[in-house]
């Protein structure tokens, strides 16, 4: 937290105190473009921060920062544990897994049907959506 962060909290408290005491739209209007600054400075705090950490010299100082941004607490291993139930049985094999959902994906389409012409219409001409649309463009 920053000094200029930290005093513009402390002066929106006191609006905020100034507001309950009288409470009026304009000691409201001072509150919230207070509390709009506090953001502001708290986002650009927040900002400056990680740039300075990403510029240390000390390769440490980044590491503790963005590390706990790109790793999960949980180990490794769970994330590479796939497990699939197929036909009441458990498979992990990941060249298994793979063969399954290649085979499901590659046959997905089979059983669809061609679709031609006949199947969406030939004559639309006196369809109320193009009536409308010849309409409203003037011809």
């Amino acid at each position: 937290m920053t000094a200029d962060w930290h005093k513009a909290i402390h002066h929106g408290n006191k609006l905020w105190k100034k507001f309950r005491n009288e409470c009026n739209d304009d000691n409201y209007a001072q509150y919230k473009a207070q509390c709009n600054r506090c953001t502001t400075i708290r986002r650009k705090a927040i900002k400056d921060f990680f740039l300075k950490k990403a510029k240390a010299e000390n390769p440490g100082d980044f590491w503790n920062v963005y590390c706990s941004f790109l790793h999960c607490k949980k180990p490794k291993q769970a994330y590479n544990d796939i497990t699939l139930r197929e036909n009441d049985s458990v498979i992990t094999d990941k060249k298994q897994i793979a063969g399954i959902f290649n085979d499901h994906f590659v046959h997905l389409v089979e059983g669809i049907c061609e679709i031609d012409e006949q199947d969406l219409g030939t004559d639309f001409s006196d369809h109320p959506s193009i009536k409308a649309i010849l309409d409203n463009s003037g011809e």
